[in-house]
């Protein structure tokens, strides 16, 4: 177990699965691969890869990135599962 890990919980889990859902769908509509993403953001394709299936959680300073790659000030990530739309 790591020393710094925050414990998930269903919450934690949900805002990143809406979290993933949102980058998955803002990429298919903007015709974004991975490896551009990946580029702005100065992480690896696999991590992009990996943050939209929700295999990890992004840090802040990549969601700020992310947000910002977007042209988004700000993004409501839901803490329940069953939320499609973001607002934005």
């Amino acid at each position: 177990m790591c020393g710094k890990c925050v414990p998930i919980t269903t919450k934690t889990a949900n805002a990143l699965y809406n979290f993933s859902n949102w980058l998955t769908t803002r990429m298919k509509a903007s015709e974004i691969t991975d490896a551009e993403l990946a580029h702005y953001v100065g992480v690896n394709r696999k991590t992009i890869s990996k943050i939209r299936r929700g295999e990890i959680f992004p840090k802040l300073d990549q969601i700020v990135l992310i947000f910002d790659f977007f042209d988004k000030d700000w993004v409501q990530i839901p803490f329940y599962k069953e939320y499609e739309d973001y607002g934005n």
